[in-house]
């Protein structure tokens, strides 16, 4: 028998529906904007280091790796972010990461001594960056599962945008004001944005299921242990180790190019990092579970113009390389991610009765594993680069072994769907 609705009914279906979309909207939008503000602000250190040398006429050792242990951070404390996710919900760990970021921030500006950067920019605004970024892909993940890859190639496209943009206002504001002004607006702005955090808190209740039966145990068998024991992701990680370890910059001064002119070559990979997070996350939500041999591809064809930027000879050329290699850059950050959740879901099995950590837990591990071998890797890369680079010779034999390291990846990817 069909079911008929009354108007009254119909107009309160069609407001539901409607605040739901708001909020889901709402929720990509608030997150594409605190990465524009946070990751275009980090992104952007080495404009703010130069006047961290001038301030004290020297390259501290404090200062110089404030950024590389930053960016670990980000990484390492995976984590804990998921810890607190767990314990207090993505919104509160978000707000909280956001207090994190606008406390270092003050504390830096209040007492700007090389130490204090170390330990507040480095370590600590590194753990609220860290809070931030997971609790963001930990919602998206709740409130889009089928169509993560659009939303999360969407919201990365903030720190993209934030880069560019961000890396003329800085200069320009630390000109004229002071590197100290400078993170004291940033701090004001982060307490704003810790506003966001109700938004997220909407979109995530409202998107939260009942429980359905499943029986769930923390202490007698581990999250970790079930994660482990799928060979397709333990393979998929191996393959983002790898591909990180091949990670690096082009140094087209050593082919001739106007230092000057080779500074916007950074700008060019941004351009096309935006276009490939979004055109990848598009693409990879139209091939679903398939979306493991579109990163593939990536990989793959970053190695390949690695090894082929050894033609680059000119300007224009290495802006087509560039642009290019941005490209598929953009689509590894906007695809792996999605990636992670899709090795987890496709070798979860539940049967009733059993004291198993459900998928989310799973996820939750799985992502903290990932993105912490990725980060062990972008540290070990540099430091091997430093020890073998007298046996390598120049820099275009660097950029060839980058481009087998990459492709070494794309094969050991390919391996994953197989398991």
């Amino acid at each position: 028998m069909q079911t008929v609705l009354t108007d009254e009914e119909y107009v309160k279906g069609s407001d539901v529906f409607s605040k739901k979309r708001l909020l889901q909207y709402g929720t990509v939008l608030c997150a594409a904007l605190i990465q524009f503000v946070l990751f275009g602000m980090t992104n952007n250190i080495s404009s703010i280091k130069h006047h961290w040398y001038e301030r004290y006429n020297t390259k501290n050792l404090f200062l110089e790796q404030a950024g590389s242990v930053n960016f670990g951070s980000l990484f390492f404390f995976s984590v804990l972010a998921f810890y607190f996710i767990d314990k207090i919900g993505p919104s509160r760990t978000y707000s909280l990461g956001c207090f994190l970021v606008s406390s270092s921030l003050t504390v830096m500006a209040l007492f700007p001594f090389p130490a204090v950067i170390f330990i507040f920019y480095g370590l600590i605004l590194g753990i609220g960056a860290s809070l931030i970024l997971f609790s963001i892909l930990f919602i998206l993940k709740e409130i889009f599962p089928k169509k993560l890859s659009i939303a999360n190639g969407i919201v990365s496209c903030g720190s993209c945008v934030g880069t560019l943009v961000q890396s003329q206002f800085i200069n320009i504001f630390c000109d004229s004001f002071g590197w100290k002004t400078l993170f004291q607006s940033y701090s004001i702005i982060f307490v704003l944005m810790m506003l966001f955090g109700f938004v997220f808190h909407l979109t995530y209740v409202q998107k939260q299921k009942p429980s359905q039966g499943q029986s769930k145990s923390k202490s007698e068998v581990s999250a970790f242990g079930f994660v482990m024991r799928n060979h397709g992701f333990v393979t998929f990680c191996m393959s983002c180790f790898v591909f990180c370890l091949g990670y690096m910059d082009a140094y087209s001064e050593t082919k001739s190019v106007d230092p000057f002119r080779s500074r916007t070559l950074i700008g060019y990979f941004s351009i096309g990092s935006l276009f490939g997070r979004l055109t990848m996350g598009f693409l990879a939500n139209l091939v679903g579970y398939h979306r493991v041999h579109l990163l593939s591809m990536c990989f793959f064809s970053m190695g390949v113009l690695n090894v082929v930027s050894n033609l680059c000879n000119s300007f224009p050329s290495f802006v087509f390389y560039c642009i290019t290699i941005g490209y598929f850059d953009g689509g590894y950050i906007a695809l792996v991610f999605p990636t992670i959740c899709d090795m987890i879901r496709r070798h979860f099995r539940f049967e009733p009765g059993t004291k198993i950590p459900d998928v989310t837990q799973q996820e939750n591990v799985a992502t903290s594993i990932c993105y912490i071998s990725q980060g062990v890797s972008l540290v070990l890369g540099p430091i091997l680069i430093n020890c073998y680079m007298p046996f390598i010779g120049t820099y275009s034999n660097l950029f060839t072994m980058s481009g087998i390291v990459f492709m070494t990846s794309a094969m050991i990817l390919s391996l994953a769907p197989l398991f």
